[in-house]
């Protein structure tokens, strides 16, 4: 499992792009290609996403995958 502290930075990452680009969880959750409950566990660092999901997140947000969680 990732440390949390890992989970801790994909969850910020994830709320700081929503509240940057006034961007609400549904449409977020669109944008990312994952559920609205899935967004709810990452931005409250609760999730342990795959490294497909995590590429796809990095994606939206203009970042490498491992910006997100290092």
């Amino acid at each position: 499992m990732c440390p949390p502290p890992a989970r801790n930075r994909l969850g910020q990452a994830v709320r700081h792009y929503r509240a940057v680009n006034h961007v609400g969880r549904s449409e977020a959750s669109r944008r990312f290609g994952i559920s609205r409950p899935t967004l709810d566990l990452i931005e409250s660092n609760r999730a342990n996403p795959r490294l497909c999901m995590l590429d796809r997140i990095a994606s939206v947000l203009g970042k490498e995958a491992w910006e997100l969680i290092r």
